[in-house]
This record gives C-alpha cells, structure tokens and sequence, in this order.
C-alpha cells in the first residue's frame, strides 16, 4: 500500500465551489495544478478560488455539458452536489453526470467520487458541529437524535412524519463509527419508527471498502476508508484522497416487512445478521449475493407499505 505523489499533477475537482471541495481544491493547487469545475452560479466564488491558483472551467453535469474540460487531466476528485429534493432527477443528475464526465476524462489514473444526492440521514446531534459534516447534513435534511430519554418521542414522531411524506430514511443502527472490521449490534431502539402507521418496507444494505491500489483491503488497510474515534476530518479526508485503486461494494439485500417480526429486538437482530453475513462476505473478498432477512419463528409474512427504510 503506497500513498500517490500528487505533486506536479493535474487533477480536477468538481463541485468545487462547495464546502468541501473548495479549500482541498486550494490546498492541492499549492503543489498541483487544480482544474475546478462547477456552474458558478456565483462569479465571487470562482473569483476567490482563481485568485488561490485554481484554473476554473464551468460544466454542467446534469446536462452533459463538459466538452470545456481539457484532455490532460491525471486524477479527477467529484464532489459535485444533485440537491432538488426531487429523487428521479436527482439520480439521474448524478448517475448521468459521473458518466459524462468519465466519458470526457477517461485516461485519468484515478478517481474519487464524492458527490451525493438528497436523502435524508440519521445522524447524532453531536455530528452538528463536526466541520462541514454538520452542514452538508443540514442541507440534506438529515434527523439528528441526542439518544436522550427525553427526546425519543420527538425524534420518533420527526422520522415517522418523513416516511408518510413519502421519503426514503437512511438508517445507520449502529450508533456509532469503527474501522469496518466487523458490523457492530443494531441498536433496537431505532426501529421503533419501523414498526409505525407509516408501515415502511426495510431493505438492508451491507457497505464495505474492499480494494485499496487496485488489491483487496485488509484489516491494517480500513482506517484508511474509516472516520472514527478522535480522528480529525480534514487530515483524515487528505488522508484518503492520496490513495488510487480504492473500491466501494454496496450490497443490497431483499427488502422486507418488518410487520414480519412481533417486536423491534428481534426486528433489529434479524436486519443486523443480514447486514453483517453480507459484509463478511465482502471483506473476505468472496462472491456476495444479494441475501433474505430469516423469517422470525412463528410469525407469517404480512402484506408490505410504500416507503423504503434501509
């Protein structure tokens, strides 16, 4: 595992008037070339950003529209952003643009990809004033719980209210962050919203970061990918994008009715297993397929809702 000298490269980062990508593009310009590509809805930023040595070129990804970018380009760091609230278009805004872009610089050496598009998360209140992390969450309409006793209802009745508006909710039940060794317990508390009027479907995901320089990621290798513990996101974030030949798998499991299980402990253990299996599967760097939540015992399948819960 050897980290890539980016001196003296040119590397492209889009999205760059976002709060991300903009001071790691400055950062990079002062020992390579930083192509920053955006629409520049606002002249200041792209005024700011060239005055700090980044050579600006405006594309628009949702339409295509990248035939500005030169050929030369040795790494390409996307952190464009698709945030209408409106999933379709979104979606494709972002499939679609990764394409097009990839189209026009395809002799790159490597790539991260970045962007995202609107989804509500649930995070910890804490994760607030975590640089740039509580922002981006802001904008994205995320639910922050404080795992207070006093606060469950609220938070419960907020998630609750998301789901019958027709919102996807993505859920990390662990709780917490760790290197991606293993999958920590779920914590049942979560699935209380699972279990509403809003009758969600639950579809477990199983993520794992599985290569690094193009070879399998072993155990020493994960906290490259992971933020965890007191780790200082912008070094940690610096960190990463060094590396060439990283990989994400993301696993999806069948959906299910969580109306399957008679309480949200045996609900929680059921998606943990399923969850777990599928990304031990991965990390061992075998075939991984798509895997069944088990039946809890005595309890038949009952008829399935509308909203995804993952």
């Amino acid at each position: 595992m050897t980290a890539v000298d980016l001196t003296g490269s040119t590397i492209l980062v889009t999205g760059v008037t976002g709060q991300v990508a903009a001071p790691l593009a400055v950062s990079l310009a002062r020992q390579a070339t930083v192509i920053g590509a955006a629409r520049f809805s606002n002249p200041t930023k792209r005024t700011e950003l060239e005055a700090a040595g980044v050579s600006c070129v405006t594309i628009d990804l949702e339409k295509g529209e990248v035939t500005d970018l030169p050929g030369d380009i040795d790494y390409v760091l996307n952190f464009a952003v698709a945030k209408t609230n409106d999933w379709d278009r979104d979606l494709d805004a972002h499939a679609g643009g990764v394409l097009s872009l990839m189209e026009q610089v395809a002799d790159v050496s490597g790539v991260l990809g970045g962007g995202y598009v609107a989804l509500p998360v649930l995070l910890y209140a804490h994760d607030t004033g975590v640089p740039v992390v509580g922002t981006i969450a802001r904008l994205g309409r995320s639910v922050f719980v404080t795992r207070q006793r006093g606060s469950t209802v609220r938070e419960r009745d907020t998630m609750q209210g998301l789901l019958a508006g027709g919102d996807n909710l993505i859920l990390f039940p662990e709780g917490t962050s760790s290197d991606g060794s293993r999958v920590l317990p779920f914590r049942s508390s979560f699935f209380s919203v699972a279990q509403s009027e809003a009758r969600p479907i639950i579809q477990p995901v199983s993520v794992v970061y599985d290569r690094l320089g193009g070879l399998p990621a072993g155990r020493a290798n994960r906290p490259v990918f992971a933020w965890y513990g007191d780790m200082d996101i912008a070094s940690h974030s610096w960190r990463l994008a060094r590396f060439s030949g990283l990989r994400v798998t993301v696993l999806l499991h069948a959906p299910m009715d969580p109306a399957r299980f008679p309480d949200r402990k045996m609900l929680s253990h059921a998606v943990w297993r399923t969850v777990a299996d599928g990304a031990a599967t991965l990390r061992q760097n075998r075939p991984a397929r798509p895997l069944e939540v088990a039946e809890a015992p005595g309890v038949d399948s009952m008829g399935a809702g509308n909203e995804a819960f993952a």
